[in-house]
């Protein structure tokens, strides 16, 4: 297992070199709040969005106002994960973060529905979720990253992505699939 503390500012170095990462908490910045508003709209309450969930919009991350209190190895997991979501945009915008974004927020929001069969939401939080079971490997070991299995099925299949990809026989062998993966390229 690897030291939490030296991975996460080794990331926040590198993404913000390749990507001009921006850290802000939901709290301050008006597009977070209406983001949380129209959340908490689309999911009739249930998803708390501004207390419970990470997101990034271009090469902004949006925290929870408890981001100073968190441990560091659960920052690095979060952000692992939404700096994939970076490397999404800039890759949809042909090297533009920005322009990305917004191909592939349409992408992301609409296609080829906006609820129940979202592929390509799933696809890009599959490339994002892959990139926390890594990081849960690097700094809890494969085991932890086992346990952690329902939480990230249910992430894929309830309320909280608007049931993006609901087939949980799927989703269950995608983590398992990519636990052994992404163990075998960690030497674990």
């Amino acid at each position: 297992m690897k030291d939490p503390t030296e991975l996460y500012d080794d990331l926040v170095k590198d993404a913000t070199e390749k990507y001009g990462l921006v850290i802000e908490k939901k709290t301050t910045k008006w597009y977070w709040r209406v983001a949380g508003f129209l959340v908490t709209l689309l999911t009739f309450g249930k998803v708390d969005f501004m207390n419970h969930f990470y997101s990034t919009f271009g090469n902004r991350v949006g925290v929870t106002p408890s981001w100073d209190n968190i441990y560091t190895g659960a920052k690095y997991e979060m952000l692992l994960h939404e700096v994939e979501h970076m490397k999404q945009y800039k890759a949809a915008g042909f090297g533009n973060i920005w322009l990305g974004f917004f191909v592939a927020g349409f992408g992301y929001l609409f296609l080829p529905l906006p609820i129940g069969l979202s592929w390509v939401r799933a696809k890009m939080e599959m490339g994002g979720y892959a990139q926390s079971i890594r990081a849960i490997i690097q700094v809890y070991g494969v085991n932890a990253a086992r346990a952690d299995k329902v939480r990230i099925v249910h992430h894929f299949t309830s309320i909280n992505y608007l049931f993006m990809w609901p087939f949980k026989k799927y989703m269950n062998k995608w983590v398992d699939d990519t636990i052994e993966r992404i163990a075998a390229e960690e030497g674990v």
